[in-house]
């Protein structure tokens, strides 16, 4: 999860009018399935907020499966 947050991050600075709300969804629509519903029922109000919770949901995710959740596996070739 910390390099997809890295790679999230990276190309949001890029973006220069991009505003928290968009950043948000992105981040939100990027998101595993079973990660993004964890962090939705969070209702994080920033993407700070949102990537702390998604980087605890994937960690406990990756513990309870044994399998990395973190984004989707197509994001990098977006």
């Amino acid at each position: 999860m910390s390099d997809f947050l890295h790679k999230f991050q990276q190309v949001c600075i890029r973006i220069d009018d991009l505003s928290e709300a968009e950043k948000l969804d992105k981040f939100l629509h990027a998101l595993n399935v079973n990660v993004r519903m964890q962090v939705e029922l969070k209702e994080p109000a920033t993407f700070e907020e949102a990537a702390r919770y998604a980087d605890r949901a994937d960690n406990v995710l990756t513990r309870v499966s044994g399998q990395a959740t973190g984004g989707k596996s197509s994001w990098s070739d977006r």
